[in-house]
């Protein structure tokens, strides 16, 4: 891999550009100077945030787009036949997948990377936040729009790189960090591995490549990793989390007037501090402890009672669980939970939260593979929800159905008392605009475009 600096970035080409994946890599290419531009086929918000920041976004892809470009960054979805990619081989224009490009920009410095299958956003979001508000101008990369930050990706002047670590497709092993801190490891993205083992196999080369290592104590995998690292390497490896014997730990946890918990930050045998959390849930106490671990090890010279205040200001991640507005006296939650497991968290959270209104979820499957591995499970997974409505399976990159639905999502559940039915993009909100009554919390579930429907509701 040549370095940064052996490379022509006088003008870059992104393929996917208004992607989770390369919008942040975009950002962070305009904050050195790069001329950039790129092509997606849904643009969207993302798409016109560049644009008014002076980048070229097509609408689509074709080899006239290219103009200029001397270098090429594809992404995960992109296929041998897009006519751009085509276009740019025969041109010899230098081509870099997207985590070989971001590796470039923050290999070089120190590297915290969070991985797992899920909460890595958050708890990218929550370090990348702590060290700014602490005035060390980290670069980071977050699949999501920090409200803290108002962005997702930027190179600062400070010698911190914060980086959320995709597994997919072993996009992580790109990065050498100086500290890895795995959320958890469950089964998604078998699509790709095959097999739970060979995508465990990847996460513990992802872990092997980092000087320092954290490993959450709450899920199962990751804590049976994290033991075995421990074993092996004797010091610099930490399980966190709410067990009692976790290295840094939070106990005595209570709700707060925030809409999340309160708790207190253990060290070992030592208190750090008192902590403030606004974000809801048992799990986002789990992300935050996380998150002051590695910034209280990475930052020895900040103490950390200022790391455990200022999270008390962390606002949180675009599409997870915001708060998108109330109207009619109906809340409307969108939530970017797409894995069984992150539903049942974020209905926990919003059942602690807004306890004693009604829930209703409105969830869309991201993607057959994922929905047909998990198919039980999605539909034991909304237990805490007073009424459920399935949207179509929102399509990736696949082109096969794998003859699997919404509606066997439907059929294996059993939800006394609670209706449920499939919708169409088209119909969901007549459909919910005739069922949500006056103090209920609708929350929009998915990866896909759900997020779109707010705006009809709202």
């Amino acid at each position: 891999m040549p370095g940064l600096d052996e490379l022509d970035t006088s003008h870059v080409f992104l393929l996917g550009i208004a992607g989770a994946g390369q919008y942040p890599l975009a950002e962070m290419l305009l904050d050195i100077g790069c001329k950039i531009s790129g092509s997606d086929l849904k643009p969207g918000e993302n798409g016109e945030r560049l644009r008014q920041r002076g980048v070229t976004v097509y609408e689509g892809h074709d080899p006239s787009n290219l103009k200029d470009a001397t270098l090429l960054v594809t992404t995960a979805a992109s296929t041998a036949n897009n006519p751009e990619l085509i276009e740019a081989q025969a041109r010899g224009i230098r081509t870099l997948t997207n985590a070989q490009m971001v590796a470039l920009l923050v290999n070089s410095k120190r590297c915290l990377a969070i991985a797992g299958t899920h909460g890595k956003t958050t708890t990218t979001n929550l370090v990348a936040a702590l060290l700014s508000r602490a005035e060390l101008e980290p670069t980071f990369y977050i699949g999501g729009i920090s409200r803290d930050l108002g962005c997702s990706g930027g190179m600062g002047k400070g010698e911190y790189a914060v980086v959320e670590a995709d597994e997919y497709a072993r996009r992580f092993l790109e990065y050498r960090p100086d500290a890895a801190l795995v959320n958890n490891i469950e089964g998604d993205h078998l699509d790709y591995y095959g097999d739970f083992e060979t995508l465990k196999a990847a996460f513990h080369q992802f872990a092997t490549q980092s000087r320092r290592l954290f490993f959450c104590a709450d899920e199962p995998n990751a804590r049976l990793m994290g033991e075995q690292f421990l074993k092996e390497r004797g010091s610099g490896v930490y399980l966190y989390g709410l067990d009692g014997m976790a290295d840094w730990r939070a106990a005595n946890i209570e709700s707060n007037s925030l809409g999340g918990n309160d708790f207190t930050l253990w060290q070992g045998k030592n208190i750090q501090a008192r902590v403030s959390l606004a974000l809801p849930g048992l799990h986002n106490v789990s992300n935050a402890v996380g998150a002051l671990a590695m910034c209280i090890t990475a930052a020895p010279h900040i103490p950390p009672a200022k790391f455990c205040e200022l999270i008390s200001e962390f606002q949180g991640t675009a599409r997870r669980f915001e708060v998108k507005g109330e109207k009619n006296g109906v809340l409307v939650v969108d939530d970017y939970a797409h894995h069984p497991t992150e539903i049942m968290a974020t209905l926990a959270s919003a059942r602690q939260r807004y306890s004693g209104r009604r829930l209703v979820a409105l969830f869309q499957p991201h993607t057959h593979r994922r929905t047909k591995t998990f198919l039980n499970e999605f539909a034991a997974a909304f237990t805490q929800a007073d009424r459920v409505l399935l949207m179509e399976i929102f399509r990736t990159r696949e082109t096969d159905t794998l003859g699997v639905s919404s509606e066997d999502i439907l059929s294996l559940m059993q939800h006394p008392g609670k209706v449920t039915q499939v919708v169409t993009y088209q119909n969901a909100s007549v459909i919910l605009k005739e069922i949500l009554q006056p103090g209920d919390v609708l929350l929009m579930l998915g990866a896909g475009d759900i997020w779109k429907i707010a705006d009809l509701l709202l």
